[in-house]
């Protein structure tokens, strides 16, 4: 699993998640600011390889996992927000929370196989028939709003599409089992060479893939 987190946002959210207090004073308020987020997960289910003789010129492998892949890319207003009005001067901004958020959960099912040509050259290649489980995501292109700071309310207003795809179960168990409701494929490759000078230079493509999500999702 990893997560990462770049911009103003950083700072703000760890004092939050340490020190139980939101500190605003890293962030930008109306001067157009952005944080990026991305997380991914992986667990393996099934991991099985071995090698086809005792050369070891040719390995094979199997594996099942459940994969999670997700992104956010979110103003230094959508969490200002979450500690009152007190960081905005004004009483009316636009287009500060145009935030867009994604994230997906899936299986993955399939074996690898890579063999070494040569003393020095060596190729891999790795498929998998994937299953769709989660599919979320938050584009929003427009949006408002206005501070009444006399009676400690906001009104915001919210332009944009959500989609939302999910398994046969209510996110539980019963989701995570392999159906063809949302199939999919994906292909790794990778080569290493191994130069007279014992410098080893790797080139790889990995997880090129698709998922198809069921035809009744919902967009809205």
């Amino acid at each position: 699993a990893g997560f990462t987190l770049t911009g103003d946002a950083q700072s703000t959210l760890v004092d939050r998640a340490f020190g139980g207090k939101y500190n605003n004073s890293g962030l930008e308020i109306g001067n157009n600011k952005f944080n990026r987020a991305n997380i991914s997960g992986n667990a393996y289910l099934i991991m099985f390889k071995m090698f086809s003789s005792l050369k070891g010129d040719v390995e094979l492998g199997f594996f099942a996992q459940t994969k999670l892949e997700g992104r956010g890319y979110f103003s230094d207003e959508s969490i200002a927000v979450f500690n009152g009005p007190g960081a905005f001067a004004n009483s009316t901004y636009n287009d500060i929370f145009n935030d867009h958020y994604y994230y997906q959960i899936y299986n993955s099912i399939g074996f690898s196989y890579r063999e070494k040509v040569t003393n020095r050259l060596a190729i891999g290649v790795k498929l998998g028939v994937l299953f769709g489980i989660d599919y979320n995501k938050v584009d929003i292109y427009q949006s408002h709003i206005n501070f009444d700071n006399e009676n400690d309310a906001a009104i915001i207003a919210l332009k944009g599409k959500y989609y939302q795809s999910k398994g046969p179960g209510n996110f539980d168990s019963r989701s995570f089992l392999p159906t063809t409701r949302s199939p999919g494929a994906q292909i790794s490759l990778g080569a290493s060479y191994r130069t007279e000078d014992n410098v080893t230079i790797q080139g790889n493509i990995k997880d090129l893939g698709f998922i198809h999500w069921y035809s009744e999702s919902g967009v809205s």
